[in-house]
């Protein structure tokens, strides 16, 4: 029996708070109720409160929907990539789907992760069940169009319901690379041999920076030194300067000191000249009291 349809009101309930999830519901039930609608009264009563998954699916493609578009379309490629290969289609188609299957998961699976994150519902359980969930779009149908809706309320695992049209597997690996041809090859030698010599290149412009903050560490201190004689240098020929001048001064004082000699000497002679001229003075004037004239 198909499941009566969800009135558009009941769209809100998935795009609220999941915790308030059965409040809101009743609370819709009953108006819907009120208005003569018991048909959409029993299908939004039947409504089950969406799991933490179920319920970051639903708003990471509220948040984004070209990422839950890009997701659907993704895999609505895989599944015609996997029905071409099992008509002997090309591999490679398959492997270039399942890249931008994958690609549209994570791109929508980082939306739902940051909005857990951002309500404290984060983890690694729930963000794993979250991609699990995505990865099931590309095959089952009625999660494929509950995410859509955005009104999944459980998460789903891939292949549970036959993913890929495939009876309940997912599809089987594509089959290995063939080995690249000699061309390819000397590519990708010679891109290693880049790599390397561009390495080798860095290293050594590595060693000649460090090379260069030696030099110039080198020159600072040879500049320092050099400054450190040239103080030394100036000092030696102050003390020089003032030795000289020091001896110039003692040289003087010696001059000095020798004149101051000469006088005294002198003086010593004019005093013994003195001396005797007194005692010459004092005979003649005896001399001269006693009446005895003096001798010519």
């Amino acid at each position: 029996m198909p499941e009566p349809p969800l009135p558009p009101e009941a769209l809100d309930l998935f795009a609220g708070d999941p915790e308030a999830f059965t409040a809101a519901r009743g609370a819709l039930a009953r108006r819907l109720r009120a208005d003569g609608r018991r048909e959409e009264a029993r299908a939004v009563g039947a409504l089950r409160r969406p799991t933490v998954a179920a319920w970051a699916v639903n708003a990471g493609g509220r948040a984004d929907p070209d990422a839950l578009a890009v997701l659907l379309a993704a895999g609505a490629a895989l599944r015609a990539a996997q029905a071409a290969l099992l008509r002997g289609g090309d591999p490679r188609a398959l492997r270039e789907a399942a890249d931008a299957e994958r690609a549209a998961v994570d791109r929508l699976a980082s939306v739902a992760a940051r909005l857990l994150a951002e309500t404290g519902r984060g983890g690694t359980t729930a963000e794993a069940r979250v991609r699990d969930t995505l990865r099931a779009a590309a095959g089952d149908e009625d999660a494929r169009r509950r995410i859509a809706d955005g009104t999944l309320d459980r998460e789903r695992v891939p292949g549970t319901a036959g993913p890929f049209g495939l009876a309940g597997g997912p599809p089987p690996p594509p089959p290995p690379a063939p080995p690249p041809p000699p061309a390819r090859a000397e590519q990708e030698a010679r891109a290693r041999r880049v790599a390397q010599a561009t390495a080798a290149l860095d290293a050594a412009r590595a060693r000649a920076g460090d090379a260069r903050v030696e030099a110039r560490r080198l020159e600072a201190e040879r500049d320092a030194a050099v400054a450190a004689e040239q103080a030394a240098m100036a000092v030696r020929e102050e003390a020089h300067r003032a030795l000289e001048q020091a001896g110039t001064a003692a040289d003087r004082a010696s001059a000095r000191r020798r004149a101051a000699e000469e006088a005294a000497q002198g003086a010593g002679r004019r005093r013994r000249e003195a001396l005797a001229a007194l005692a010459d003075a004092e005979v003649t004037a005896r001399s001269l009291l006693a009446g005895d004239p003096a001798e010519p």
